[in-house]
């Protein structure tokens, strides 16, 4: 059995759709399950569609069986935006197939990932993305890199709430409520997305277009903090799904406020209400769940959640 890299991909082949999807679904349930909404194939097909998608920049490993193509797992590498020294990889390899064959795609994977990101003027070190800290990526590239000049670090936390829902109150001049598809508020929301995380280096500029999409085509829901002349200057987006463990979740993916408006309450009001619906609609409060910034810890166990596991990754120089 030999393993290839499909590199330049755009989606057009259904089957080998349906193997992304396997893959990452996969290995994302591998563990905290009950935070993990699992991926459809539409949500894969999407994703060739978006501004943001580079095909240069994503791969996809498995091998051939007759005349399909077995899909054993994904990767995107990518430089900083902002930045000639740091390249990013995120792999995701299926925790399902035989080790040696994880092992084999993962080497496959940071070869053809130190290319691209060469390739494209990244003179500094590689960090790569290995999910929750324990995961079966985390010990495998252990094993890969043994020898190698590694430092681990951390970019995001799993968190739980925990809290009580108690009501906030707002200064004068703003108010909160559900978000609509209005060209309006998807306008004020990819505008305080865009400004909010471009200080981060898996920031990547979202167009309106990519914003209707994803809400859309997720089913995401979202509220809005804006003021009383109508400025959208905050949200937070986020959606209830049956989990990977097959009850009902929910999870917070975005809070952001603008820097000029940030001190004044509104992301504790934010979270306060669209934890509230989140309720009504019947989530258990300990399943509702967010990713934080790494260093964002404090601030949202103010607003009532609690750390459950931190997204680890490494960092080594690009050329080892």
């Amino acid at each position: 059995m030999t393993l290839t890299i499909i590199t330049q991909y755009r989606g057009g082949s259904r089957l080998i759709n349906e193997g992304i999807r396997d893959a990452i679904n996969e290995r994302r349930a591998e563990l905290e399950a009950w935070a993990t909404r699992p991926l459809s194939l539409e949500s894969i097909e999407r994703m060739f569609k978006y501004s943001w998608y580079d095909p240069s920049e994503f791969a996809v490993i498995g091998y051939r069986v007759n005349d399909a193509f077995r899909v054993v797992g994904v990767a995107w590498a990518y430089p900083d935006r902002d930045s000639a020294w740091l390249g990013m990889m995120s792999p995701y390899i299926s925790p399902k197939v035989p080790e040696p064959l994880q092992e084999e795609a993962l080497t496959l994977t940071l070869a053809w990932g130190r290319r691209v990101i060469v390739r494209k003027g990244v003179r500094g070190v590689a960090r790569i993305y290995l999910g929750f800290e324990g995961s079966t990526l985390h010990r495998l590239a252990g094993r890969v890199l043994r020898g190698a000049p590694y430092v681990y670090g951390y970019d995001s936390v799993l968190m739980r709430y925990s809290g009580e829902v108690k009501s906030s109150t707002l200064p004068e001049g703003y108010r909160v409520r559900a978000g609509t598809l209005s060209n309006r508020d998807l306008k004020g929301v990819t505008r305080v997305h865009n400004v909010a995380f471009s200080k981060y280096e898996f920031f990547t500029p979202w167009s309106v277009e990519d914003t209707r999409k994803f809400y859309e085509g997720e089913d995401v829901e979202f509220f809005v903090a804006e003021t009383s002349s109508g400025e959208v200057v905050g949200f937070i987006d986020g959606k209830v799904f049956s989990a990977l463990d097959g009850r009902l979740s929910a999870s917070i993916m975005t809070l952001a406020v603008l820097p000029e408006h940030r001190g004044k309450g509104l992301a504790k009001a934010l979270v306060t209400e669209f934890i509230k619906h989140l309720l009504k609609a019947g989530v258990p409060k300990n399943r509702i769940a967010l990713l934080a910034a790494a260093g964002l810890e404090k601030m949202y166990s103010k607003l009532g959640f609690t750390t459950v596991r931190r997204n680890i990754y490494l960092e080594l120089p690009h050329y080892y």
